[in-house]
């Protein structure tokens, strides 16, 4: 099974393609200069354009993506949007959705559900050492929600049998 780790974001969104833990590709659509009205657009046309290859060749992929937190906030309501244009995304393609709040998969990741963003990266370079120095916060977060969403999945698998 394949899983497509999303980071979302209205100014860079973060994903990973990861197989049984093992990292097949990874990046960050970077949205920040783009105007506010078309930056959604930009930013599920970019999850298509680099994604949407994975999901058409028959495999058995399902998309983890980190829940829209609510507070008030011009943030916050651009995040929910674009959490919105994901699940849609996901339903039009038929494509399993798991959504993961920020404290239940970086509890997973770093045994502390608010760990920051440096914390998160320490964690996932443990796991890959290889990953550049220069990788963003961003993906690093998208590999954390694709480890998590993976460890649910075996929780499962081990429970039915």
């Amino acid at each position: 099974m394949r899983i497509l780790g999303i980071d979302p974001g209205r100014k860079y969104t973060g994903w990973v393609v990861m197989e049984d833990y093992k990292l097949i590709n990874y990046g960050c659509i970077e949205t920040a200069g783009i105007h506010y009205e078309h930056s959604f657009h930009y930013i599920i046309g970019g999850i298509k354009m680099h994604l949407w290859n994975y999901c058409n060749r028959g495999l058995d992929v399902e998309l983890a993506c980190e829940r829209a937190f609510k507070s008030p906030g011009l943030n916050t309501a651009a995040l929910q949007v674009v959490v919105q244009c994901i699940k849609e995304w996901a339903k039009r393609g038929e494509l399993s959705l798991a959504l993961y709040s920020s404290t239940e998969w970086k509890k997973s990741l770093t045994g502390n559900s608010k760990a920051d963003k440096g914390e998160v990266a320490r964690c996932v370079r443990i796991h890959y050492p290889e990953l550049p120095e220069d990788t963003s916060e961003h993906v690093y977060s998208a590999i954390g929600i694709a480890m998590n969403h993976q460890n649910v999945r075996q929780l499962e698998s081990m429970a039915m049998k």
